[in-house]
């Protein structure tokens, strides 16, 4: 492994920007000319075999016939390339409103030789990031740029221009045309397989196509990994590499412990019409989070190459320094931030939704926590019936039994987190029928009464622990004077309204 990296950083570091992009073209037109290959190649030989075989010479014959018929059409369809409409990533940003964001994102594409990018949307993420707009296969597609919305709140106006460097780094390069192929490649390939899920008997096509996955996952690697370290390359010798460096580490930092806050605290107030404090609320989130991942044992994914951000500190650590730059916060750059906070909720929020009631966090708790408990439990009700109280134990400590429920294709871990979900929800229900109060903040969630208290994500995973016993629960029951045969899906209408610290 140290000496595919080595061999992966070597190749980056040529001083041509566009050296390994003539190779990295071939290797996705091959990758993508061999799936092709593959795909109608066996289309054609089950095409053959099956127009071939008399179906009336027997009921194994017969079943031939249709399994022939049946894999031709199902990979026939998956190699067909697809014809992609542009969705919008997020809200679209113009110069007219935004003059010093399009300056500065004209300064630093002058620098690589480059035009401004078609379109220039605002997201979410804590990222920024690159998208083509219309096209086929890459083929006369506009590039856009993806900016995160957080990304402005973490950096400094240099760490900021130091990312947009990296972006252009690529366009430099021309690196972003080899992208299509290899997403349409990838995509064929997830389709083939999902189809091939339904049917139970496909005999060695599924080895043929697993076996094709490994080496196309094997060359994406190598590709991104390459392209990856030549444009940060790129932007270090660009702005230097301090603030380069600077700059991935807090991006690296924030996009874990922000893309759970976003999922988990701030898109289910969204849902319900509430538009929360979104960057206080992170705050919130990360004193009670605990401390973050490490970014040197950060690893992006396989087809991202793989790469830690140490291994990307180390490949610029021998550029000149640069030089200090603009310490004044990146999100400076923005015009109207509350508004297009509100426009980015708003792409989340239930269609026909036209404005977000702003509330502060203390606020929801009741507005959103409760409410999408009695959802979950509403939308899954069937899953709870016949439980009580007292049957949580011995169902937790059996959730793989209890995830076949969710359906027989999903995921083992997302059965097992969608089962807690579910029972820390009918948990809160009956907890606040019974008098007990929701005490909530980003990051934070207990249930009270009086002295009492309980963290139910923590009592699941008591409860899945060998040592916890039925009769552990039920004298914690009767010490919090709840009745165990009381029903998991407790009727709504026999919940308080306002179970909710104040």
């Amino acid at each position: 492994m140290k000496v595919w990296r080595k061999r992966i950083i070597r190749f980056s570091f040529r001083d041509n920007p566009s050296s390994p992009v003539f190779a990295h073209t071939l290797l996705a037109m091959s990758l993508l000319g061999g799936y092709l290959v593959l795909g109608l190649g066996t289309a054609g030989v089950l095409a053959y075999v099956g127009l071939r075989t008399d179906s009336t010479r027997g009921p194994w014959h017969h079943l031939l016939v249709q399994f022939c018929g049946i894999a031709c059409a199902v990979i026939s369809a998956s190699t067909y390339p697809a014809w992609r409409r542009f969705v919008a990533p997020g809200s679209k940003l113009v110069r007219q409103d935004q003059p010093r964001l399009f300056e500065r994102i004209d300064r630093i594409a002058s620098l690589f030789g480059q035009q401004p990018p078609s379109g220039i949307y605002l997201t979410d993420d804590v990222d920024v990031g690159v998208c083509q707009e219309g096209g086929f296969m890459g083929f006369g597609a506009k590039n856009v740029i993806c900016l995160g919305l957080p990304v402005f709140h973490f950096l400094t106006v240099s760490q900021f221009d130091a990312v947009l460097a990296h972006t252009f780094a690529h366009f430099r390069g021309r690196r972003h045309h080899v992208w299509p192929w290899l997403r349409e490649t990838r995509d064929s390939l997830d389709v083939a397989k999902g189809m091939m899920n339904y049917y139970e008997k496909w005999m060695i096509l599924p080895l043929l196509f697993n076996w094709y996955e490994k080496l196309f996952t094997r060359v994406a690697r190598h590709i991104f990994g390459t392209q990856r370290f030549a444009a940060d390359r790129s932007a270090a010798v660009a702005i230097g590499p301090r603030i380069y460096g600077e700059a991935l580490l807090t991006i690296a930092r924030n996009q874990g412990a922000f893309t759970e806050y976003l999922y988990h605290e701030v898109r289910p107030a969204v849902g319900r019409g509430y538009h929360p404090p979104v960057m206080e609320g992170f705050n919130a989130f990360l004193a009670f989070a605990g401390p973050r991942q490490q970014p040197e044992k950060i690893r992006e994914d396989p087809e991202g190459g793989s790469l830690s951000v140490a291994d990307r500190l180390a490949a610029i650590r021998d550029v000149p320094a640069g030089p200090s730059g603009d310490p004044s916060p990146a999100i400076s750059l923005l015009n109207n931030v509350p508004e297009l906070e509100m426009r980015l909720l708003l792409l989340e929020a239930p269609s026909g939704t036209e404005e977000l009631r702003s509330i502060p966090w203390t606020q929801a708790a009741s507005c959103s926590v409760l409410p999408n408990w009695h959802a979950l439990c509403r939308l899954h009700a069937f899953k709870l019936i016949g439980l009580t109280l007292g049957d949580l134990p011995r169902t937790i400590a059996d959730l793989d039994s209890y995830g076949v429920l969710w359906g027989p294709d999903a995921d083992v871990e997302v059965a097992r987190e969608c089962s807690k979900s579910l029972f820390i929800a009918a948990l809160g229900r009956i907890l606040t029928c019974e008098g007990w109060y929701i005490d909530h903040s980003p990051g934070y969630l207990r249930l009270r009464r009086l002295n009492d208290e309980i963290d139910p994500t923590q009592l699941l995973e008591e409860m899945a622990s060998p040592g916890f016993s039925p009769e552990t629960w039920h004298e914690m029951l009767s010490r919090w004077d709840l009745d165990p045969t009381l029903p998991l899906g407790v009727s709504i209408s026999r919940c308080a309204d306002l179970s909710v610290a104040t």
